[in-house]
């Protein structure tokens, strides 16, 4: 029996099908959705479903599909008659996976949580056993995996305070959603206890780790970071990555104090959404700085200021070139960005005082970072780094460390469900014929 608010849940959703999409042509008006592959957020796929065993991962955002990537290599590597569909909900996590996709791996875009759109999707894909990551709790979605009693495991589960204290005033809706899984995997004691308070039952709960700290280093073009190395030259530079409204102001004012010190100063900044690209230029230009726009291929020249980076995907190319990083999302009310991806490229971190999505890896990574409040105190952190190697050695060293600690996590995760990933690889002869007849059209 589900809880009275659940099928409630269930009940208006289909009546507000209009509105929801509505919503869509909003977002797809605002480039938040691929317009070639609109239907797929309408459950209705673009690929065939190949023979055999289909397992589903879905994260939601590009944070999480990027930790997926080595946990996909290792699975592929030991079940290679095993198909992997990752699923993803933002354009973004889509470009940026995709590309990186090992053999074996299809992506679609995740349907939204409409009844008749989750059921084509799982009609076409029948996957034998599917895996959610951090905190993606859709009830419809899981609910219908469930009722087609498709094995759900949930991985690098991550549940902030804020969302924490959401879900108590929701109990008997967490409690059923949460009884879907087979096996919770925690990054924290600290979380594994909040999904036991919310109701999931103990045994099914386990703590592994975070999963991010066994990711592979961000993808790069080599021949592209040799070419930005030659226009850069001996230029002190520093990067401001994943940037949201308001902390551009902010960076071109540490900028200004701190090119009275090293008057040569570049700023790589990186907002992350690079739909605002155009708007942030020309309130730069406005305010007197000189910008070179990276999708306007713009030329770095002596007297650029600004280096505007309003592509996707192409972090790991500026980790490399600059030692020094402020992650953004943590000077307003965002709550940061995964601070390993830069650590791992090592790099020199700053962060401001809203990491509040990213506690249980700042806690861990506290020590190799320069934790910042105040206007002042970010440009001081920046300054300091670029101007002293020592502080800067120091902080990369500490966090390399760090990593190297925790980087056991994949295989515990692998682990958790090894045995059901045994029994849908039916051996080495990949003589499993479960999903012979799903091999059909895509609707």
């Amino acid at each position: 029996m589900l809880p009275p608010l659940l099928m409630i849940y269930q009940w208006l959703i289909p009546l507000f099908k209009r509105g929801v999409l509505a919503y869509v042509r909003h977002r797809l008006k605002k480039g938040k959705e691929d317009p070639e592959r609109l239907g797929e957020r309408f459950g209705k796929a673009s690929k065939m479903r190949p023979q055999g065993s289909v397992v589903w991962f879905h994260g939601a955002s590009v944070g999480e599909a990027v930790s997926l990537l080595p946990l996909l290599r290792k699975i592929r590597e030991k079940y290679s008659d095993i198909t992997l569909l990752i699923t993803t909900g933002t354009v973004t996590a889509a470009t940026v996976i995709t590309k990186s996709l090992p053999e074996g791996c299809i992506h679609q875009y995740s349907p939204i949580d409409v009844p008749s759109w989750i059921e084509a999707f799982l009609n076409h894909w029948k996957p034998d056993m599917a895996v959610f990551v951090e905190s993606e709790f859709w009830p419809n979605l899981l609910l219908k995996c469930e009722e087609r009693k498709i094995p759900l495991y949930l991985i690098n589960a991550s549940l902030s305070q804020k969302s924490f204290k959401s879900w108590q005033r929701f109990p008997s809706v967490i409690r059923r959603i949460l009884s879907c899984f087979e096996v919770c995997l925690a990054q924290s004691e600290m979380i594994a206890q909040r999904l036991i308070d919310l109701g999931a039952p103990p045994s099914k709960v386990r703590v592994c780790g975070n999963m991010k700290f066994s990711a592979s280093p961000l993808p790069f073009d080599e021949a592209e970071m040799l070419r930005l190395r030659t226009l850069i030259q001996e230029r002190p530079v520093w990067v401001a990555a994943s940037t949201h409204a308001g902390e551009e102001e902010i960076v071109s004012e540490v900028h200004d104090h701190i090119k009275k010190a090293l008057p040569s100063l570049l700023t790589i900044l990186i907002p992350r959404h690079p739909m605002r690209g155009e708007e942030i230029a020309e309130d730069l230009r406005d305010s007197g700085y000189q910008v070179a726009v990276r999708s306007s291929n713009d030329v770095i020249e002596n007297s650029t200021d600004i280096y505007l980076v309003d592509t996707i995907g192409e972090l790991g190319l500026f980790y490399r070139l600059s030692k020094v990083v402020f992650l953004g999302g943590t000077f307003v009310p965002i709550g940061g960005h995964n601070p390993i991806e830069p650590a791992m490229l090592e790099c020199a971190i700053i962060w401001g005082p809203y990491i509040h999505k990213q506690t249980e890896i700042c806690n861990i990574l506290h020590p190799a970072v320069c934790p910042v409040v105040t206007k002042e105190e970010f440009t001081t952190a920046v300054g300091e780094l670029l101007m002293d190697p020592a502080i800067r050695e120091e902080k990369i060293t500490n966090a390399r460390q760090l990593i190297d600690a925790h980087a056991h996590v994949m295989d515990h995760i692998i682990d958790a469900f090894k045995e059901k990933l045994e029994e849908l690889s039916g051996g080495s002869d990949g003589t499993r014929t479960r999903g012979l007849r799903r091999d059909r059209p895509a609707l």
